[in-house]
């Protein structure tokens, strides 16, 4: 069990395996079930794909950090997004948790009160954070555009392949890319995840899309 205070509801459950929950439940000190008033800091999600996609949907709601337990891992994991393969030790998974909520607690005490972490995307295709800005292409505008409008559920490769002209090619892997690129370059806060077999999803801080 993780030691020291712990509010209720700071971290969430997302499994269909009861022995599991209860098991977490154990180890993180509370019930893993949202509470009023609370802003959860972590959500936890088992392997299977409801589980995941109820993680990724609160995550996006509360800002929070995301741990998937076993599964396959993301292809290029943003910040705030964790993996653990199963089966895994007590003493790892205790590790890792201490390790997310130190994150969390520095991220925490650094955020400002004025929404500095907040990217707004203009209509000429720019995105800015604070005094940060950087251009987007027409390609990675509708891109991102198309991502923000699902988030935080993921949007299938055959979706964002109609943006091209033509479906050839890597060109969704190289765009995806190059907005993970620029988002990271603006803030942490706001990432990009691979959510195996549905596509991808817009996961993190806000956007504001003007």
């Amino acid at each position: 069990m993780i030691s020291g205070a712990r509010t209720e509801g700071e971290i969430l459950f997302f499994s269909g395996d009861d022995t599991l929950r209860q098991t977490l439940a154990v180890l993180c000190g509370v019930s893993g079930e949202a509470a009023s008033g609370v802003r959860p800091r972590l959500c936890i999600a088992d392997e299977d794909s409801l589980s995941r996609k109820r993680c990724m949907e609160g995550a996006g709601k509360y800002r929070a950090a995301v741990l998937l337990l076993g599964g396959a891992p993301p292809d290029a994991p943003a910040k705030g997004i964790y993996h653990l393969p199963r089966p895994f030790l007590f003493s790892e998974f205790t590790d890792l948790l201490r390790g997310i909520l130190s994150d969390t607690e520095k991220t925490a005490e650094t955020a400002t009160p004025t929404g500095a972490d907040r990217i707004i995307l203009t209509r000429d295709g720019w995105l800015c954070c604070g005094e940060r800005r950087c251009h987007l292409s027409p390609t990675e505008e509708q891109i991102l555009r198309l991502l923000l409008q699902a988030a935080p559920a993921p949007v299938s490769r055959g979706q964002i392949a109609q943006i091209f002209v033509s479906r050839r090619g890597n060109g969704v892997d190289v765009y995806i890319s190059y907005l993970r690129r620029k988002l990271g370059e603006l803030t942490p806060q706001v990432g990009i995840l691979s959510v195996r077999g549905r596509g991808y999803a817009l996961v993190g801080g806000k956007i504001v899309s003007k």
